[in-house]
């Protein structure tokens, strides 16, 4: 299988621009957006839909991205490290919503994984923290493909 987990965060008060300079760690923010900035129309870059976001939103990806198998542990303790380091940070500056959205690929066969262990868990449980999770089914040359880049990708780390 092929992980994926962000770290988003979210706020109707959440200001990006006060927490984003503060943020520890080496992972990258993917995407931000305060609650007075206006809606890009999706389908039509550069059309502005005449609305406002109503809520500050900031997502951060692990530098690898993705992890297989072999790596799972190691990406799952940095992406803990980072919540935990960054905690106070978010939860002082009017987040609402802390989630580790895990994204799962796999081949298309059976589906059985388990996400962080005993002792991860209960550190991220002392972060207030949500799991939502989404699961693909790619075909098979895509998944091997792409598990044989992330693994060479981990492994020259």
């Amino acid at each position: 299988m092929i992980f994926r987990y962000s770290v988003s965060l979210y706020g109707v008060n959440l200001q990006p621009k006060n927490v984003i300079p503060k943020v520890k760690g080496d992972f990258i923010l993917e995407d931000y957006f305060h609650p007075d900035d206006d809606i890009i129309d999706y389908f039509q870059p550069g059309v502005n839909t005449g609305k406002k976001y109503g809520c500050g939103e900031m997502t951060y990806f692990h530098p690898m991205k993705v992890a297989c198998d072999d790596w799972i542990k190691e990406y799952e303790e940095e992406i803990v490290e980072f919540v935990q380091m960054n905690n106070r940070l978010f939860w002082d500056n009017d987040v609402e919503k802390l989630c580790v959205f895990l994204e799962v690929f796999y081949d298309g066969g059976q589906c059985n994984f388990s996400i962080f262990d005993q002792a991860k868990i209960k550190r991220l449980a002392n972060c207030n923290i949500e799991f939502p999770i989404s699961i693909y089914a790619l075909d098979m040359d895509t998944y091997l493909n792409w598990e044989k880049e992330t693994q060479t990708n981990w492994e020259n780390r």
